[in-house]
């Protein structure tokens, strides 16, 4: 059962890192917050070849299977709704454009963002997320988890 006042975040990042994303999750986790989304665990790999996937890029989580990849990504979105904010797990300074959508959504939500590492220059060409990178903090878990609980009222 989750209490009112606790923290609730989303981590948002490619899935080429997925290993160090579940290390995040242990590690919020541990300071006492709840990843809402991802969960941890591996890709699902399906059973058939891959070039009869629809995208084969794509991979769901187990709990995922049978989804869309809208369906997928409605419900990541609907979870950094609840959060109290979004972690950018952009290793290698990479963002999509699925993390990218993340984060003009959490913005839209008056969610805070923070990111593992600076975002990349590059992104100031975006006409929108230009506009979002200097909000967007550097942060470890530790100083997320810290600054939200400074926010957050207790109950």
């Amino acid at each position: 059962m989750r209490k009112e006042n606790e923290i609730k975040g989303c981590i948002s990042g490619s899935f080429k890192f997925k290993p160090e994303i579940d290390r995040l999750i242990d590690e919020f986790h541990d300071l006492g917050a709840v990843i809402l989304s991802p969960e941890k665990g591996w890709i699902a790999m399906p059973l058939f070849r891959l070039h009869q996937l629809p995208h084969p890029e794509f991979r769901p989580l187990p709990n995922e299977l049978g989804m869309s990849i809208k369906g997928i990504e409605d419900n990541f979105l609907r979870s950094v709704g609840h959060s109290d904010f979004l972690y950018v797990a952009n290793f290698e300074g990479y963002t999509g454009k699925s993390t990218n959508l993340e984060i003009g959504f959490a913005f839209g939500k008056g969610v805070p963002v923070y990111s593992f590492v600076q975002m990349k220059k590059e992104d100031e060409g975006d006409l929108w997320l230009g506009r979002f990178l200097e909000q967007i903090k550097v942060a470890t878990p530790t100083e997320v988890v810290n600054e939200i609980r400074e926010k957050k009222p207790l109950i």
